[in-house]
């Protein structure tokens, strides 16, 4: 079925996808990943560069860990800025998230990365195309917590499949985490109308 959805003149076109790669478990998935399966992992994927949420993610994820000793975070990435790579090394160390926080580079294996994931975070706010990572962790059966925009909104249903918050509000995306991490059926529900979602209106 496909009902990718045109949005007005001014916002990218929203593709979609195919979802079947991303529906069936993969119970080894954090296995081959080297992630704690005793964890709960949230994860964003996007270029290791300037401008891609990694920062905000970073002070989100150092608070959180504080709060809950079963957070795991996994930053996935193609593309890298080495210069960005050194400096955000150091932002690490500094936020003492040194084993809490994985960086790892993903090539062709972003549904494996997604099946290892409980929560997913995208926090960057514009862009030249609709991310269809987000409707990858949706297929996937993930609940989003994401950057809320007029083009967001047509795809993340706030408090439906996931949470929209604003541009650098650092104490709402971590109160929508928490509510996740300790709501497991929440969680769980969200993701499963996010799937429900994106296999009825944004597949091809």
């Amino acid at each position: 079925m496909n009902n990718s959805q045109q949005t007005n003149k001014t916002e990218p076109r929203i593709k979609g996808i195919d979802f079947k790669p991303f529906i069936e478990p993969e119970l080894d998935a954090r296995y081959y990943l080297q992630l704690p399966p005793d964890k709960v992992v949230i994860t964003m994927i996007s270029p290791l560069k300037k401008d891609q949420g990694h920062c905000l993610f970073l002070r989100m994820a150092s608070n959180l860990v504080k709060k809950y000793h079963n957070a795991h975070f996994l930053i996935a990435h193609e593309e890298i800025d080495f210069e960005f790579q050194r400096e955000f090394s150091g932002l690490i160390e500094n936020k003492n998230l040194e084993g809490k926080l994985d960086i790892i580079k993903n090539i062709k294996g972003i549904p494996d990365i997604l099946k290892a994931t409980d929560i997913f975070v995208y926090l960057k706010e514009k862009g030249d195309e609709f991310p269809t990572v987000i409707l990858k962790a949706m297929a996937t059966g993930l609940p989003v917590v994401s950057i809320k925009t007029s083009l967001f909104q047509k795809v993340i249903l706030h408090e439906e499949t996931g949470f929209l918050i604003e541009n650098n509000d650092i104490e709402s995306a971590i109160q929508k985490i928490s509510l996740l991490m300790e709501n497991p059926n929440m969680s769980k529900k969200m993701g499963k109308l996010g799937q429900e979602r994106i296999i009825n209106h944004f597949s091809n």
